[in-house]
């Protein structure tokens, strides 16, 4: 680790010690004969044994950065649409996000629809919503499913590009008017006299809101499980929120587990396409979206 860096993030935690004070210690230090690849940990624990900063390193002083009318936690699905809808709705809005690398990531089945969920995603475009328009133009292909049976079961399946998709809806919602995106991780949920007044990052950044909309998905103190092994982690490797829940937790919200399912990954190599069935996509043109434009797949 750089001492500029060290220097640096350690200063980012000590707003009440003079920099040219941490300065003076870091560099009488680093002037010892250290292990440069621990010198960050070796730098934390020195500080403390001298008791040159007295363990302020380890404070968190809450700061006000911005004020919004509304605040939505989490950049999935659920998030992007209700950040749209507040933004196009006028609404002074924030999108806080884990990783703006994966906003409306489709780390499962890269599918929008199918049975229980197509006519969800109509009402969601019903009310000026993006899915629909983003899955009719990253659509790989549709189908229609259970064409056997009656039209009340009739579902609409689209298998999307799931890169593309990804990048059109990030696309959308950074360049969408009144519409703030910002890679924070949210550890609390303000709230006075019963009113939620805000939200509060592991950095001590406070955000105030007039509303809050939770959409953390599968993040809140998510588990990874294979087989009989399970640890801690989020889809696709990404951090989870560990801290978040308890504040939810001590302001009456009640919490669940819920469990999502990813499709295991196969080396195509290993396979015999020749004794499975094709199934193409419907030669007739589908679209989620009453706005889609005819895409010609």
């Amino acid at each position: 680790m750089e001492e500029l860096a060290t220097t640096g993030t350690l200063h980012r935690f000590v707003p009440n010690v003079k920099f040219s004070r941490l300065q003076r210690s870091l560099k009488k230090i680093h002037s010892e004969e250290l292990d440069s690849g621990i010198f960050g940990l070796v730098v934390l624990s020195k500080i403390n044994f001298h008791n040159k900063i007295s363990n302020k390193y380890k404070e968190i002083h809450m700061y006000t950065v911005d004020n919004y009318d509304v605040i939505v936690i989490g950049g999935g699905h659920a998030g992007c649409e209700a950040a749209l809808a507040a933004a196009r709705m006028g609404h002074r809005t924030l999108m806080a996000t884990i990783s703006l690398d994966n906003i409306a990531l489709m780390p499962c089945n890269p599918a929008v629809g199918g049975p229980g969920k197509s006519h969800l995603v109509l009402e969601v475009d019903a009310l000026g919503g993006q899915m629909g328009i983003n899955a009719d133009a990253t659509a790989i292909q549709m189908r229609m499913l259970n064409m056997g049976k009656g039209p009340a079961v009739h579902s609409l399946r689209c298998q999307s590009d799931k890169i593309k998709y990804q990048h059109l809806m990030k696309q959308t919602v950074e360049n969408t008017d009144n519409l703030n995106v910002k890679q924070i991780m949210v550890t609390e949920l303000k709230v006075e006299d019963g009113k939620v007044t805000g939200i509060v990052t592991e950095l001590g950044e406070f955000y105030g809101a007039k509303a809050v909309i939770l959409c953390t998905g599968t993040y809140l103190k998510g588990k990874i499980l294979i087989g009989d092994i399970d640890y801690v982690g989020g889809p696709n490797g990404q951090r989870v929120a560990e801290v978040f829940s308890q504040s939810l937790l001590d302001n009456g919200i009640e919490l669940m587990r819920f469990k999502t399912g990813t499709p295991a990954r196969v080396d195509k190599r290993t396979l015999n396409f020749e004794n499975m069935v094709e199934q193409a996509g419907d030669a007739h043109h589908h679209s989620f979206s009453f706005m889609d434009e005819w895409i010609n797949r």
